[in-house]
């Protein structure tokens, strides 16, 4: 009777665990110039919704910039575009934070409607080369 009672916890509790991104990555690493765009996928444990904007922010060189939500909402996989401008150059690539940022966006389960955990694991992506684009 205690391990059938075990089992069915167990059960619960993973029914609700929050989503969580399992994998980030990059369209292509590589030399990008001006009107590229760069595009950054997050993968998630299950299936998640989006609302409003969510965003990636970067450090392209000495400038922050921002790959903003594109598509994706209603599956595993979203995806986030950065579009190259002009001035924009960074030799040593392109650093991001570690995390989508949600100031007036969410991302939720699909399934349970909790919020997902928008920290993604390392190593961060670093192989996105900006050629200067004046």
């Amino acid at each position: 009777m205690k391990i059938c009672c075990l089992l069915i916890l167990v059960s619960s509790f993973s029914a609700f665990a929050r989503p969580k991104i399992t994998d980030m990555s990059v369209s292509a690493n590589g030399q990008y110039s001006e009107g590229d765009a760069v595009n950054y996928i997050a993968t998630f444990s299950e299936a998640v919704t989006v609302t409003g904007s969510p965003r990636i922010y970067l450090n392209v060189g000495e400038d922050r910039r921002r790959a903003n939500y594109v598509s994706g909402s209603g599956t595993e996989m979203l995806v986030f575009s950065y579009v190259v401008q002009s001035g924009d150059a960074d030799d040593d690539g392109i650093e991001d934070y570690g995390m989508i940022s949600q100031p007036d966006g969410l991302i939720r389960s699909a399934r349970t409607n909790q919020a997902a955990s928008v920290i993604y694991p390392g190593p961060y992506i670093r192989d996105v080369l900006i050629i200067s684009a004046e």
